[in-house]
């Protein structure tokens, strides 16, 4: 690789959730997971990611930006551009602000966060020969020579090198003829150009995106490494992939035929391939006992429940402590449709998941009644919540690991291990750990509204909505 242009790497790291939900909510969705890893799919797709890049752009939303940040700090990574977008407008546009981002020779590799590939040789050498592609100019899309017929997922088909057309997800048909062919590679999601090269060309084909995009961008300022695109800004944009907005257009796209293996982690039978199984096809999973069963694709997610299961066979089954989803094994990607239908009446099911991340550390919802809530808080060394107050609600505090700082009102001191403090409602207050461990506590919320959106910001370290008072 010459050293005249320079390799971005642009993670597209939103979603909502939901194929994999219960373990995956919109609030915590599926690249945050780990499957098959020490790390997660997002954690795995930087490191996978890191010899061939010189900067990563993150792009993803207000709502998981936390956690990305904790994620990258995990696997100590922490030199990153962040790119929030008030609302999601898809791929095209995404890609656009962050070749707006570029010199228009640098060179963007657009990877999605939530698959699993393996070997990292092969991959290395599908990057290489994509880089060499691009670096002439054209659009590099990278294909999968499939190895089942698949209706999950987008086609290419190709004649070596050169596209043919792009397939949408295909029936059952369509699926078992691309596999018998060999004309034909699962569309990865994974693209590589020079970024002056696609604005060129998005702007040939979708001039609406492109212009509303640079004005977006141009109008954002960029401070501490971040770019906050606003909802109202985002929604100026319009709407499509790269797929519908240039690919499927330009006559300057090429394919590479990966040699590494790949998946699209979008169900449970996916999630299942990685998972370790008996003899009988049921994959291993804590304390779970099977009896006479076959093909069971199982995930318990809860260590004080034992799940049993007898005489049954092609089911696929995901207990958490809140929900528990049973599927026949091929359908579970029906959860979709499913959540769709009923989320007026289940939103907090679907939308919430036990733990949640903030910019101090992260809680875990133990007991959820109407009127109170319990939680347990850790706070990382070095950091602290808002200071804050609630209008509904009333908590009380107790440590039960570390030494917590507590600002109540006007009073400041510290708890130790099994001491507490009540916070009365309207009440100021603050926590801190200004300790080198990490401080948890059990926090009891009561009041008529127990929910996190019952808060008033009056300072916060973390650029946090406040209101002065």
């Amino acid at each position: 690789m010459d050293n005249k242009s320079k390799i971005f790497t642009v993670i597209l790291a939103g979603g909502s959730g939901y194929r994999l939900w219960p373990l995956s909510r919109k609030k915590y969705p599926k690249q945050f997971l780990k499957i098959d890893s020490e790390n997660s799919l997002l954690q795995d797709t930087v490191i996978r990611n890191a010899d061939f890049t010189d900067e990563f752009i993150l792009i993803t939303n207000n709502e998981y930006q936390f956690t990305v940040r904790q994620q990258m700090q995990e696997i100590k990574h922490n030199e990153f551009t962040m790119f929030l977008e008030g609302v999601g407008r898809n791929t095209a546009p995404a890609i656009a602000l962050a070749c707006c981002f570029a010199e228009k020779d640098d060179i963007i590799s657009i990877v999605p966060c939530d698959h699993k590939i393996l070997n990292q040789e092969a991959y290395a050498r599908s990057l290489q020969e994509g880089y060499e592609l691009a670096v002439k100019g054209y659009l590099v899309t990278f294909g999968i020579h499939p190895d089942r017929p698949e209706t999950g997922f987008g086609y290419i088909k190709h004649l070596g090198q050169d596209v043919v057309a792009f397939k949408e997800k295909p029936a059952v048909e369509d699926a078992f003829r691309y596999f018998q062919s060999n004309d034909y590679l699962w569309n990865s999601g994974i693209f590589m150009f020079k970024a002056g090269v696609f604005l060129d060309e998005l702007r040939k084909y979708r001039d609406d995106i492109f212009s509303a995009a640079k004005e977006v961008y141009e109008n954002t300022p960029t401070i501490n490494n971040q770019k906050d695109f606003e909802e109202e800004h985002m929604r100026s944009i319009p709407m499509d992939s790269i797929d519908y907005a240039v690919m499927e257009k330009s006559d300057r796209v090429k394919v590479i035929e990966a040699s590494y293996q790949w998946d699209d982690i979008g169900s449970f039978e996916a999630y299942g391939r990685y998972l370790p199984t008996d003899i009988c096809g049921n994959t291993h999973s804590q304390n779970t006992i099977y009896q006479n069963s076959n093909n069971m694709m199982v995930v318990n997610d809860t260590p004080n429940k034992l799940l049993v299961v007898n005489e049954a066979d092609n089911l696929v089954v995901i207990n958490t402590v809140d929900a528990l989803y049973i599927s026949k094994v091929g359908q579970s990607q029906q959860i979709k449709e499913i959540i769709s239908q009923n989320e007026a009446e289940f939103s907090g099911f679907f939308l919430d998941n036990i733990r949640s991340n903030t910019p101090w550390g992260f809680y875990e919802v133990v007991v959820r009644e109407p009127k109170y809530l319990v939680k347990r808080m850790t706070v990382f060394p070095g950091c602290r919540t808002s200071l804050q107050k609630h209008f509904y609600k009333s908590e009380h505090w107790t440590v039960v690991q570390g030494t917590a700082t507590v600002t109540i009102g006007y009073e400041r001191k510290e708890l130790l291990k099994n001491q507490g403090s009540y916070i009365s409602i309207g009440e100021l207050h603050r926590l801190e750990n200004n300790t080198d461990q990490d401080v948890v506590l059990i926090e009891v919320a009561l009041g008529d509204i127990v929910s996190e959106d019952d808060i008033q910001r009056i300072e916060d370290d973390y650029n946090r909505a406040v209101i002065s008072e």
